[in-house]
């Protein structure tokens, strides 16, 4: 129950600050799994990997990952920090000074394992998770207050999981909001869905379920700079149906 207390506490800070912050596109859902993080409030710059998958049952859903990133100056303005590495990937700034390694499946050898991070002469490491995949996902299945949502779990992570609801109403229900939640979870697996999950959401409704998980750490530059560096995999989208 502390834990829990905690981790409520540090989403509603990083919803807040991350109100503050410049972020570079960045999905809506790792950035409040940063909720289960220890690493909140405003930097120098902040890098972000990032793998993707939809509404799959597979690690080999998981082809690639995006690195990307920048750093501030004193006036706001972007700099060039020279070549940061990610274990032995290189980032290099492009001309306008933001750092960028698109979609490759390289980038996928950072996952399940400690990484580490260099820039200028210091080095950070943390343990990023394998990516997340759903083990009991069926396309257009009900679900309720009871059911399970499954994954491969990871014993190594000790940041949990966090699990999405998304609910955007149609023409069918003109009355209804929309409703975006997020449950978080140890990592132990699996989730019983409670009655309250499902708040506001009407019966026979399209839901989306998503899951959410990584790690993070704050690497400080020769110049004194505070950089933080996420590492995310999220597998969403899966469709499913409420049945009340």
């Amino acid at each position: 129950m502390k834990k829990q207390s905690m981790i409520l506490f540090l989403l509603i800070a990083v919803i807040v600050s991350s109100c503050q912050e410049e972020v570079t596109n960045v999905r809506s859902e790792s950035d409040i799994y940063l909720g289960l993080l220890p690493f909140h409030g405003k930097f120098d710059g902040n890098f972000k990997i990032e793998a993707f998958a939809v509404g799959s049952n597979e690690s080999s859903s998981f082809n690639d990952a995006k690195i990307e990133g920048y750093v501030k100056g004193e006036l706001g303005n972007t700099i060039n920090v020279g070549v940061i590495k990610f274990d032995d990937l290189e980032l290099s700034p492009n001309p306008n000074n933001m750092y960028l390694r698109d979609y490759s499946s390289a980038n996928m050898s950072l996952f399940g394992k400690n990484v580490s991070v260099r820039i200028g002469t210091e080095t950070a490491t943390f343990y990023l998770p394998p990516p997340i995949h759903f083990n009991n996902y069926d396309y257009n299945a009900k679900i309720s207050k009871g059911s399970k949502i499954k994954w491969n779990v990871d014993e190594k992570n000790t940041l949990g999981v966090a699990v999405e609801i998304l609910f955007i109403p149609d023409a069918r229900y003109p009355q209804h909001s929309s409703q975006h939640k997020f449950i978080l979870s140890d990592d132990v697996g699996e989730y019983v869905f409670k009655e309250q999950d499902f708040e506001g959401i009407p019966d026979n409704a399209e839901v989306r379920l998503s899951l959410t998980r990584g790690g993070a750490t704050i690497v400080k530059t020769d110049e004194g700079k505070k950089i933080r560096i996420i590492g995310v995999s999220t597998n969403g989208g899966a469709k499913v149906v409420f049945d009340k």
